[in-house]
């Protein structure tokens, strides 16, 4: 998001300053609720009652497999199609992982690799020398995907997802300009 994010904000809050900050969901939950961050932009929903969330897009759910592989690029997959496949995760505590664990259940767990990547661009690297498949987020395609070695696969309908939004704490006296930026964003991603 931060390409197409960034130049919009800069434009529309030229006095706005962002102190951006990457890293586990729940490291950002915890210290967004202790004041640490203003608002975090997160998968959701976010059980937690003290806090505020605006949608602002689903994203959806690609499957990278490598170009090596013959594969009809037009064919829609399903959590079936992953039967005997090496599903290469994100180690445990990113929400990426748990998102498609839960998509392809049971078939991820018994067959994913014993991989500790804390980031996609090394999944992706693996992907890339057929060492297995993973599940990408759409937002990430257009700048973590610069490898022909590299195929994108759409699921089947009803396609896997996920929701993002911004959340921030109900008590905060910037409530307003969340909402602000939340429309921002909803612009951005539309």
């Amino acid at each position: 998001m931060l390409p197409k994010l960034l130049p919009a904000l800069t434009k529309q809050y030229p006095a706005l300053q962002l102190d951006l900050r990457e890293t586990l969901t729940a490291t950002l939950l915890s210290e967004l609720k202790h004041g640490t961050l203003d608002a975090v932009l997160v998968a959701l929903p976010v059980e937690e009652p003290d806090l505020e969330e605006a949608p602002i897009f689903e994203d959806h759910f690609l499957l990278a497999v490598a170009s090596s592989r013959e594969i009809d690029e037009r064919k829609r997959m399903g959590p079936d199609d992953l039967h005997g496949e090496n599903l290469l995760l994100l180690e445990e505590g990113h929400c990426l992982r748990d998102q498609t664990l839960s998509f392809c259940g049971s078939i991820g767990q018994n067959q994913s690799a014993n991989v500790g990547a804390t980031s996609i661009a090394t999944v992706l690297h693996m992907v890339a020398a057929g060492y297995g498949v993973t599940v990408l987020p759409e937002i990430c395609a257009d700048t973590e995907i610069a490898d022909d070695r590299i195929t994108l696969l759409r699921f089947a309908e009803p396609q896997p997802s996920r929701r993002i939004g911004l959340i921030w704490r109900k008590t905060s006296p910037k409530s307003e300009d969340y909402m602000a930026l939340a429309r921002c964003l909803r612009n951005v991603t539309n």
